[in-house]
């Protein structure tokens, strides 16, 4: 009896770092280039403005533009923050649209990840992006 739970637990941790590998593969389209970027090649996304904060009478003061690669919320008015927003150097006016969906590409630079965050603040989102290809969804 015990050589069977013996084998059954190597079994287990011989096939959970496998599983785990497994899962982990193909889930963004990016590709380590330095220690700076990755690429991040032909990904769907939404283009939404992020707020930055409000005058004393709650009227917009300052917005930036960002992307979401949340393939969940593409097709909602939601856009949650997570690792999953890009802050553009270079996006073009033309593509500046709320809601707009694009295919894009570009440096995603892994170390300036907290680009759209106010100071002082706790939590960061938004990495640094910088467009290398940007299309509108047909």
């Amino acid at each position: 009896m015990k050589t069977k739970k013996f084998n059954l637990t190597v079994l287990f941790l011989v096939l959970l770092p496998l599983c785990v590998v497994w899962l982990g593969t193909g889930c963004e389209k990016q590709k380590l280039v330095t220690e700076d970027y990755v690429l991040v090649e032909n990904i769907d996304a939404k283009v939404f403005k992020f707020f930055r904060r409000f005058d004393e009478n709650n009227q917009l003061k300052f917005y930036d533009w960002a992307i979401s690669t949340n393939s969940a919320f593409l097709d909602t008015v939601y856009t949650p923050l997570d690792d999953n927003i890009l802050a553009p150097l270079n996006l073009s006016d033309e593509f500046k649209i709320e809601g707009l969906k694009i295919k894009v590409s570009g440096k995603k630079y892994i170390q300036l990840n907290r680009a759209l965050s106010i100071p002082f603040e706790r939590g960061g989102y938004g990495f640094v992006f910088e467009i290398t290809a940007i299309e509108k969804f047909k």
